[in-house]
């Protein structure tokens, strides 16, 4: 419930990066090698939750984005994409 009420505080919230945004794939791709690093072959339910308000620039390419989904696959990692603030920026263009 923690979490839940977390969330709810951080969709409220608002941000006002002068940078644009960062490298979703590059952030996913991390963030997976870090929990393969904890967790090893022990058995969990594996959830990364990504926040993004869908700025940010790639340099993936579609044969990248298909190397990493097969790694999320066998890895065993649900990807949740939580969209915050995206009407700001839709309302700015």
């Amino acid at each position: 419930m923690d979490f839940v009420r977390k969330v709810e505080q951080l969709s409220k919230a608002r941000f006002d990066n002068t940078k644009s945004g960062g490298d979703i794939f590059s952030a996913i791709r991390y963030s997976m090698n870090l929990m393969d690093d904890h967790i090893k072959k022990r058995k969990y339910n594996k959830r990364m939750f990504v926040f993004t308000n869908g700025s940010g620039n790639s340099s993936y390419s579609r044969d990248d984005i298909y190397e990493l989904a097969d790694k999320l696959m066998a890895y065993q990692i649900r990807l949740n994409v939580v969209p915050i603030d995206f009407m700001t920026s839709y309302n700015q263009s």
